[in-house]
């Protein structure tokens, strides 16, 4: 596409999106101009049937006459008319601020459902270690084919934020660099560390989950940086969701110490089909 055409397409977005914006605005000024016309037709017309009944009177090709009646009659059509155009008008406008009523009364009923319903953790700590500690669910994080020992330690450290028990699930990292995913994508193994990967956690409640590594994972964190933190959590009610966890790890193995900022959060339904 040329610079010009781009130019084009740009203006015509901009226009669309103003007429967007301002379309209320747009329709209360048409019905403006279109009542202010037809108020001076009306207030018009009498004087040009007058000057024709006159004009009737002195040539005889358009004889014509009227008298007080006609007067009372037109005016009364007349105003009937616009009495029953301004109650159309009104009527049609509080039907549209009634829908937009109930559009923003379904709104907030489905964000108090999300609210009431919805699970959600935070992470609210992490720590790196070369030892082993009690934690609330323990795992192995590898490559694919990895046999390398795992000598290091990444604690986090979720709580539920949300009014909702649940159950969570950690279900792996991944690894990028300048938005792209690393393909090395390491998985989890849960081996002999636990048979069951899930964590129950109470409202409030905070659990800690320790996830064994190898000195060549810690390498690829430093290296990438960039780093997705996945979890499945499940309601009391068995509904599903996939959190992910945008962030920033900054880690080093001398002095041992590890920061996670940066966090961004994205969640959405879950359907294992």
């Amino acid at each position: 596409m040329s610079k010009g055409n781009n130019e084009e397409y740009e203006k015509n977005i901009r226009v669309i999106k103003w007429f967007e914006e301002n379309k209320v605005k747009i329709i209360i000024i048409l019905f403006l101009i279109g009542f202010v016309i037809l108020l001076l037709v009306g207030i018009s017309m009498p004087i040009i049937i007058h000057n024709a009944y006159s004009f009737g009177k002195v040539h005889p090709i358009i004889i014509m006459d009227f008298d007080e009646k006609d007067i009372l009659t037109y005016w009364g059509s007349f105003l009937g008319f616009l009495g029953t155009l301004v109650f159309g008008a009104l009527t049609a406008y509080l039907s549209f601020n009634a829908n937009s009523t109930n559009k923003r009364l379904l709104l907030l009923e489905k964000n108090r459902d999300i609210y009431n319903t919805q699970p959600f953790v935070n992470i609210i700590g992490w720590r790196l270690c070369d030892g082993y500690a009690v934690t609330d669910l323990f795992l192995d994080l590898r490559l694919n084919n990895e046999e390398e020992n795992r000598d290091y330690t990444i604690y986090i450290e979720i709580k539920n934020t949300s009014n909702v028990h649940l159950v969570a699930n950690f279900t792996g990292i991944e690894l990028y660099n300048n938005d792209k995913r690393d393909e090395s994508k390491y998985i989890i193994d849960y081996g002999y560390w636990t048979d069951n990967p899930n964590i129950y956690i109470d409202v409030g409640d905070c659990k800690t989950i320790g996830l064994k590594c190898s000195s060549e994972l810690i390498d690829s964190i430093s290296r990438n940086n960039n780093v997705k933190i996945n979890f499945i959590l499940e309601n009391n009610f068995g509904i599903k969701f996939k959190l992910i966890v945008q962030s920033k790890f900054l880690i080093n193995k001398e002095p041992m110490s590890l920061s996670i900022y940066n966090l961004k959060y994205n969640i959405e339904y879950w359907n294992e089909d």
